[in-house]
């Protein structure tokens, strides 16, 4: 347990998974709940069919999406520089995979796009629960959307976002899916794809140091459980004000 926490390779792993964690699962619940406020419109046309194809992502095997974003993002013939290129906002292509400062960006957008829509079809049965009345007697009143967004989409659909979260810390720290199938478990370019769950994959299984991994997946949990409590704690006061 000293060794981990004199770690230096720890503590990049641990930045990494705090990185990744910011830039992927706010933004994931916020885009989720925008979608899903708009497909529970009465009013709009194919509505299964719009669930359906955003929820696609989250049953798709991680293979399957890491080869697929090694073509959106390969060098040469990636589609994301190709339309980069076509716009003109670059004139030479950008190397995704072998950029340490991308590495949060790679790996951000795949998670975002695998659960973009267990997020939405989560929020949308919330969504459901709400008496349609409250909405009618908000636009008698001159409610817009966004008023009726703020003052009672948002707060009756709180204790649903603040589950979205605390899952999300869990599995945000249990990243391991997408920067082993992108990068290995090397950890990538300068080790800065290295989360704590592949860094402990990394030395259990290809080292073979059983024992250090044991502390490092224990020190997750650790970390895990204080951050669960900590968010739980935090949401329950505000929802009591």
């Amino acid at each position: 347990f000293i060794d981990v926490i004199t770690d230096e390779y720890f503590r990049k792993a641990l930045w990494n998974t705090v990185l990744f964690f910011i830039a992927s699962a706010p933004e994931t619940t916020f885009l989720a709940l925008i979608v899903a406020f708009m497909v529970n419109n009465l009013h709009l046309k194919g509505k299964s069919f719009f669930r359906t194809v955003m929820f696609l992502p989250n049953i798709t095997t991680p293979i399957a999406v890491g080869i697929l974003f090694t073509y959106i993002f390969d060098w040469n013939y990636g589609v994301f520089n190709i339309i980069l290129k076509s716009l003109g906002l670059i004139h030479e292509n950008i190397n995704f995979f072998g950029e340490p400062n991308l590495t949060w960006f790679n790996i951000s957008i795949m998670v975002i796009w695998r659960w973009f829509g267990y997020h939405m079809v989560i929020l949308l049965a919330a969504l459901q629960t709400i008496d349609n009345q409250l909405y009618e007697a908000a636009t008698v009143d001159g409610a817009n959307m966004f008023h009726s967004f703020w003052h009672i989409t948002l707060p009756l659909v709180k204790p649903t976002i603040v589950f979205l979260l605390i899952t999300s810390i869990i599995g945000g720290l249990n990243l391991f899916d997408e920067p082993m199938i992108i990068y290995g478990p090397g950890g990538g370019p300068s080790f800065s794809a290295a989360t704590l769950a592949l860094y402990m994959y990394n030395n259990v299984f290809v080292n073979n140091n059983w024992g250090y991994g044991s502390a490092i997946s224990f020190v997750i949990f650790l970390i895990v459980l204080f951050c669960s409590l900590t968010f739980y704690r935090f949401a329950g006061k505000s929802n009591q004000e």
